[in-house]
């Protein structure tokens, strides 16, 4: 990811939905070493699950930066003085949408070094237009809340529970909290 002091170049989501969706989709070993293929799309990055290659060659092609790049920028009230960082992207398929849960950081004065990490929710049908939809109707804002309790809310990550029953509950987040309050141990 690359970006500039007030204007973030943000191409990461796009080839952060990617990856997700392919990981999502890679074949995986047992603990007997066999392997098993998933239904689906598969990723050839290495010879992982390839036996032999005749007359083929693999080839992994450099990105590209889409034209409309940045294809989001924080705009909102909330997000003034920050720029978006690293966070979590997944192509929900019952929903038909690409979701992407991102780390923001807020800059305090004329400070680049950034004092306060806050969290949001973006949706896209295509990957390139990003909405921001209203899920904290207390703010009427997209901003994720850290639950309660919660001192030093970072390093968050979302997971897609593909086995969950409960429609409610397909959606797990995992985050470092430091309860204490006192020096964040990892």
């Amino acid at each position: 990811m690359a970006y500039k002091y007030g204007q973030t170049v943000v191409t990461f989501l796009v080839l952060s939905a990617v990856a997700c969706a392919a990981f999502a989709s890679e074949s995986t070993r047992r603990s007997n070493d066999d392997i098993v293929l998933l239904k689906g799309k598969q990723l050839f990055i290495d010879d992982y699950i390839i036996d032999e290659m005749h007359g083929v060659t693999k080839v992994l092609n450099r990105s590209v930066k889409h034209p409309k790049n940045p294809l989001v920028v924080p705009d909102l009230p909330w997000e003034k003085n920050s720029f978006y960082a690293n966070g979590s992207a997944i192509y929900d398929s019952r929903d038909k949408l690409f979701k992407i849960w991102v780390h923001l950081w807020k800059h305090q004065g004329d400070e680049l070094a950034a004092t306060i990490g806050l969290y949001g929710y973006l949706t896209s049908t295509d990957g390139v237009d990003w909405r921001k939809p209203v899920i904290n109707r207390a703010e009427q804002s997209n901003r994720v809340l850290a639950p309660a309790g919660t001192n030093s809310f970072s390093g968050q990550g979302i997971l897609l529970d593909a086995f969950e029953k409960d429609s409610a509950r397909r959606y797990k987040m995992i985050y470092t909290n430091n309860p204490d309050k006192g020096s964040a141990k990892y």
